[in-house]
């Protein structure tokens, strides 16, 4: 069926809501109570817009002028667009002097309680209230009272802190509890200018899912302690990525503010996670990518020195070449990106060695029936699909123990969660002759390693990981490096923010170091061209573009 918005004619489904039809043809119909994955509210008022459907004749046809033109009779009043169903024919304004004079009315009424916190809010600048006030309000108030106090800084749980002055009342938060998290555990107390929000019971929400509602949210009512005063958003740099803390693959936005993580918050992907993520996977992402930082290639020559990148390589070479292939033994990870996990098997080629593997892993108390999955990597499916396969940690160790290991090469994997519950792994990798580290944070075993090459995160770099559904998915960087400078701004494949462009010597923001990781599969490569393999890889797609060919299209 046909709809036409504003004089523009589009396609409509039926059952469709007003708002549904327009935000499919990216137009846009002002609200805040509303959102595609939760039930209709209709609390707001925003989306008021004027609605007319054809005259019908006695025989059910429609009515038409002398003209030829349907002849439209418009309902007397306003109707809210998020649950008014289209029906074909229907004319809808959004612009209309009525409804433009109706969404000032609604603002100012909501703003009438509303406080002026925006110098300290955590949502300004991203503030949908904030907007719609620019574009809809008359920028005024005739609101002479004194503001309604409310409660503020009031501790949901132990991540989210709720402001009953900022809140609208929209309801979203309560709505996800009850149709998401399956928890009704928030509703609305007291009535008129004295409502808010209150928990049954005063119990915290112990959901983990639960820092949804914080997105969900159109205000600065609900905001993170993680990330609470850290910020503001116009200094910060905002890229997708995706989550790598579980074999799902979030799609995620990361922000960034003097080369630092400090916000992790869900992207929609209707195929992947929808509108949301976990908790753990906000919370921990930067970890990773912010503590424990391996900075420089390190050598062990009699001492340890740290060397460039070009003796580092050098060196790492001279140790396979010399050593017995059977007793080589490389690990790769399923932390890596299948371009760094292609190469590692024409690795293993070249030294002429059948032990390559991966260490799972699996926590089975992690997954749930809504997104957590038991790998709590992002792409061990990837390695199983260029026929890497796992192996038992246990026997790693005992084969270092009897010597049958003598030179060890570990990719992307850290084992700080293995040595928790494999405590016999630092004495057994002691031990060994050659021990060479091509990771990138610092952990128990690079005490004794020979060589110590820092590698990029998957925040540095460019590549794929195929998720728990095996969908391939592509993610570029979002942290600078040296190495990967030129993505910034190029085509807007690494967003940076003013202050991170142009930030001064004098000025206490963009101070930190631009570190110089390299990616896995650039190090990798580098190896292979010692080998005598020249591929001629500029970046991670022209890996990526072979691979679709030689492993017959599992990419």
């Amino acid at each position: 069926m046909n709809i036409y918005i504003d004089n523009k004619q589009i396609d409509a489904k039926p059952g469709e809501t007003i708002i549904m039809a327009a935000q499919r043809h990216n137009i846009d119909v002002p609200h805040f109570c509303w959102h595609p994955e939760l039930s209709v509210a209709g609390n707001c008022r925003m989306c008021l817009v004027e609605v007319g459907t054809p005259r019908r004749n006695p025989d059910g046809s429609f009515l038409k002028d002398d003209n030829g033109e349907l002849v439209i009779a418009y309902m007397p009043k306003l109707q809210i667009a998020c649950n008014t169903n289209v029906s074909d024919e229907m004319r809808v304004k959004i612009n209309s002097q009525k409804c433009i004079e109706a969404r000032a009315s609604v603002m100012e009424f909501i703003l009438i309680n509303h406080p002026l916190d925006c110098s300290i809010c955590d949502e300004a600048g991203a503030c949908k209230l904030q907007n719609y006030s620019t574009l809809y309000s008359e920028g005024g108030s005739r609101f002479e009272e004194t503001k309604n106090m409310n409660l503020k800084r009031v501790a949901w749980n132990d991540k989210i802190i709720y402001d009953a002055e900022r809140c609208i009342s929209c309801s979203r938060c309560i709505r996800f509890t009850n149709e998401n998290m399956r928890e009704d555990i928030l509703t609305f107390i007291n009535r008129g200018d004295k409502v808010r929000i209150h928990r049954f019971q005063d119990k915290k929400i112990e959901n983990e899912y639960s820092m949804n509602i914080i997105d969900n949210c159109p205000v600065g009512a609900l905001t993170s302690k993680d990330f609470r005063f850290k910020a503001r958003v116009w200094e910060m740099s905002f890229n997708r990525s995706i989550c790598t803390l579980c074999a799902r693959g979030c799609n995620v936005n990361i922000g960034t503010k003097n080369n630092e993580v400090l916000r992790v918050e869900p992207v929609y992907n209707k195929d992947i996670n929808n509108y949301w993520m976990c908790d753990y996977g906000r919370l921990n992402l930067a970890d990773k990518i912010n503590n424990k930082r391996l900075s420089s290639p390190k050598i062990y020559d009699e001492t340890i020195k740290v060397v460039g990148w070009e003796n580092a390589i050098n060196h790492t070479f001279n140790l396979l070449k010399k050593n017995n292939p059977d007793e080589t033994f490389i690990i790769a990870s399923p932390n890596s990106s299948n371009e760094t996990n292609y190469l590692l098997t024409i690795l293993a080629k070249q030294l002429n060695t059948n032990n390559i593997a991966y260490i799972p892993n699996i926590n089975d108390n992690f997954a749930d029936s809504i997104l957590k999955t038991k790998f709590m990597s992002p792409n061990t499916n990837g390695l199983n699909a260029l026929g890497i396969n796992p192996i038992n940690i246990n026997y790693i160790i005992a084969n270092v123990n009897n010597k049958t290991i003598k030179t060890l090469i570990i990719f992307d994997e850290d084992f700080n969660n293995v040595i928790k519950s494999n405590p016999e792994l630092i004495p057994a990798f002691a031990k060994l002759p050659y021990l060479i580290l091509c990771i990138s944070n610092q952990t128990p075993i690079t005490m004794y390693a020979n060589a110590i090459l820092p590698t990029a995160t998957f925040a540095e770099y460019e590549g794929t990981f195929t998720n728990t559904d095996n969908k391939v998915q592509h993610f570029k960087p979002v942290i600078i490096t040296d190495n990967n400078m030129e993505y910034v701004d190029k085509n807007v494949e690494l967003k940076c923010s003013r202050l991170d462009i142009f930030g001064a010597k004098n000025d206490k923001w963009n101070q930190k170091p631009i570190m110089d990781f390299k990616p896995t599969w650039y190090i990798v490569n580098e190896l292979l061209k010692l080998f005598g393999i020249n591929n001629n890889y500029n970046t991670a797609s022209d890996i990526f573009r072979e691979m679709q060919v030689t492993t017959n299209g599992n990419f």
